[in-house]
């Protein structure tokens, strides 16, 4: 006696969801294939193609792939789909007072008016930041002009102070007497036998000429 055994179902290899990355399934004879979803490969679409391996992306940007697509990330100073527009950093009038502004690919530039200055012309302009007066000396300028006018301390003189002004010039010590220049001032040395702050009396007293 003979038992004979019909197998008459095909079993469902795809029960058991062999496939990941939402592929599709596919029953077979004794086997399964895998039908990838778009953006997947391999024979389990196990690999994530590479949409950046075309190097789509222009050259001002980076392009980061993702499932099924990419997206183009713009280099500082461009934008769009493709990053083909550069950004207009004038648009917004960053500049003051009437400063002229120049776009440029990462940023912008103020051209100022003789009357201000700072990065957006924001500033009063004023050539006596900083002083170019020296010893002491008082800047002052009139508005919107670059010319300046230093009011010098007693004992200095020059467009900037620069000078001393030489207190002995006139020779005010008396009798060969040395005379000593200081800042508005000077002193006497006198020789012997003469005192005074000209070195215009003698030890005596007694004024001399």
């Amino acid at each position: 006696m003979s038992i004979i055994l019909c197998c008459n179902s095909d079993i469902d290899d795809c029960h058991s969801s062999p496939c990941p990355q939402n592929a599709t399934c596919i029953d077979k004879v004794n086997g399964c294939t895998c039908q990838c979803a778009p953006g997947w490969t391999g024979d389990a679409c196990q690999t994530d193609i590479d949409e950046c391996s075309s190097s789509p992306c222009p050259v001002n940007s980076t392009c980061v792939d993702d499932v099924n697509g990419y997206t183009c990330q713009c280099s500082p100073g461009w934008t769009g789909k493709s990053c083909e527009t550069e950004i207009d950093d004038c648009a917004s009038g960053p500049c003051l007072s009437g400063g002229v502004c120049v776009d440029h690919v990462t940023g912008y530039s103020c051209v100022c008016s003789p009357e201000t200055t700072g990065d957006n012309c924001e500033t009063g302009y004023s050539p006596c930041q900083p002083n170019l007066c020296q010893n002491g000396g008082n800047c002052s300028s009139c508005f919107g002009d670059s010319r300046v006018v230093c009011d010098c301390l007693p004992g200095y003189t020059g467009s900037k102070c620069e000078i001393d002004i030489d207190e002995c010039a006139s020779s005010p010590c008396r009798n060969g007497a040395t005379c000593v220049d200081d800042v508005n001032s000077f002193s006497c040395t006198c020789d012997r036998g003469y005192t005074g702050v000209y070195c215009e009396l003698g030890m005596d007293g007694c004024k001399t000429f």
